[in-house]
């Protein structure tokens, strides 16, 4: 497919991206282990 993919690993509630870099936030099982799932909500939005 000649896609170019990167994998990060980093704070969901802290991302190193700018805002509007996706388009799309994908979570799995992820936001129900997070101490403050707000703050990861604030970041993809």
């Amino acid at each position: 497919l000649g896609l170019d993919i990167a994998f990060r690993h980093m704070d969901a509630q802290q991302l190193g991206f700018p805002d509007g870099t996706f388009d799309v936030v994908l979570s799995r099982n992820l936001t129900w282990t997070l101490p403050e799932p707000e703050k990861a909500y604030a970041q993809w939005h």
